[in-house]
């Protein structure tokens, strides 16, 4: 598809292109795995989704971007997110002025392809009427303590877990294998059906580990209780940054504190691979049992803002607070092999 844009500041950029990668990497933007190649090829050739970003190139480099993806759906609508099944992805930029002119050329351009809305996530809003649709926490850990001063900085519950875990006979392994993958979505597809949602297609994770863990762009930790996978985790690089995108478990973990050491075990793992910090992406602040994990790895707590532009309007939207769906007792109910079938046909429209 061809893209018009009118400010001649500011240019489309393919992310599937490898000289994506070169010029981000050798910008001063604070960039995540979330604006990376990987991520947008993973995307694209699990759903299909076109990529629509755009920036601006100058004598230093790149020096802004804004990532969206083209979502086109029959039940749910056309609609630009920056980025779909992407923690935070905000636009990014060297100055003020440069993020207003991306939103702007944004928005224009997707109400010539149709879309409802525009989503980003995380950042400013970079408009005067600015507002957060959805508020989430955020945790952020400092790598740079090292080991024993990450151990210190835990809770003591923290700790307990992770030693808990080590008696119960709980061991560890990380790897960024096909096979290791194929455990850690037999343990997610437990673990959505525990919370009442259908599992992300194995598609989806094919793609992942052809774009990111086969290239040593992530790994994977795996927990084993007398040979039996019980918990798994994981982790995508950029750079210095880590972050922690998926855990499972199985209903053994819970007791075992299964997850706790594999948890650890990630983080030293990072700290392996010379990163500095290790988001633990995004939670809900109602969902205090997960809120409470997280904030035992005695990371910094801060909030990630979500912005939706209503095109149609041209005003900011307000999502109503998260409630239990009642599909969720229906889907927890199911067996998994049904879940899968629903999740593989659901979740390119759910972006």
């Amino acid at each position: 598809m061809i893209y018009v844009i009118q400010n001649r500041d500011v240019i489309l950029l393919d992310p599937l292109d490898d000289h994506y990668m070169e010029s981000l990497q050798s910008s001063a933007l604070d960039a995540s795995f979330f604006h990376s190649s990987s991520w947008a090829r993973v995307l694209s050739k699990a759903y299909g989704f076109d990529p629509v970003y755009m920036g601006r190139l100058d004598g230093e480099g790149l020096s802004g971007l804004f990532a969206v993806m083209d979502v086109r759906s029959a039940i749910t609508g056309k609609r630009g997110v920056g980025l779909p099944f992407s923690d935070e992805c905000p636009l990014l930029c060297t100055d003020r002025s440069l993020g207003i002119a991306l939103l702007g050329e944004m928005i224009s351009l997707g109400k010539k392809l149709g879309w409802r809305y525009l989503e980003w996530r995380g950042g400013e809003g970079y408009h005067s009427s600015a507002f957060p649709s959805m508020v989430y926490a955020s945790h952020t850990i400092d790598l740079t303590l090292g080991e024993r001063g990450l151990l210190k900085s835990f809770r003591d519950s923290t700790r307990r877990n992770i030693k808990k875990a080590q008696k119960e006979g709980i061991e560890v392994q990380v790897g960024r294998e096909l096979e290791s993958l194929l455990t850690f979505y037999r343990l997610q597809c437990l673990t959505r059906k525990r919370h009442g949602l259908p599992p992300q297609p194995w598609s989806f994770f094919e793609a992942f580990w052809e774009e990111v863990l086969e290239p040593e762009k992530g790994f994977l930790v795996v927990g084993t209780q007398g040979g039996k996978p019980v918990a798994s985790a994981v982790f995508v690089i950029c750079g210095k940054k880590a972050h922690y995108k998926y855990g499972a478990s199985s209903d053994e973990a819970l007791s075992t504190r299964a997850n706790n050491l594999v948890m650890w075990e990630g983080i030293k793992e990072c700290v392996k691979r010379g990163c500095t910090e290790l988001s633990l992406g995004r939670t809900e602040f109602s969902n205090r049992g997960l809120l409470q994990f997280k904030r035992g790895w005695g990371g910094k707590e801060s909030s990630i803002p979500y912005f939706r532009y209503d095109l149609k309007r041209d005003e900011f939207l307000a999502s109503k607070a998260m409630e239990r769906n009642p599909l969720n007792r229906i889907f927890s109910r199911l067996p998994v092999s049904l879940l899968k079938v629903t999740g593989a046909f659901l979740y390119r429209h759910m972006a």
